[in-house]
């Protein structure tokens, strides 16, 4: 499944309208919130092995789908049913993406970044 958004309006007292991405478990469709009891929330995306696939994927010619779920037991679901599949913490998702779009790639852009989008 490929990763989905559903948008949350939010009206903080005194502030501006915000709309916020909200992330829901590809494996439960549970709202994602960063972390479940003991384990944080992860992206997570099944490898190519063993064919011109993975030699592609690891080439960076090829993509594969990316899906966000609880860890712990909806990781291990997921995991159980799609075979080896690679994983990262929910929170790397954001900084990762931010530094391949060029948008933050130092803690000076970083603030530039949050006072843009958050400082509104």
């Amino acid at each position: 499944m490929a990763l989905k958004m559903i948008i949350e309006v939010r009206h903080p007292q005194g502030e501006p309208d915000l709309l916020c991405p909200v992330l829901y478990c590809d494996v439960c469709g549970e709202r994602l919130d960063g972390k479940r009891g003991d384990y944080i929330d992860v992206y997570a995306y099944r490898q190519p092995e063993g064919t011109q696939a993975e030699d592609d994927y690891y080439a960076g010619k090829a993509s594969v789908p990316l899906s966000v779920m609880h860890g712990g037991t909806c990781f291990d679901r997921f995991n159980e049913k799609h075979g080896y599949t690679g994983y990262m913490p929910i929170d790397h998702l954001p900084v990762y993406l931010a530094a391949q779009l060029g948008l933050a790639k130092t803690r000076e852009d970083w603030n530039k970044l949050w006072d843009r989008v958050v400082d509104v």
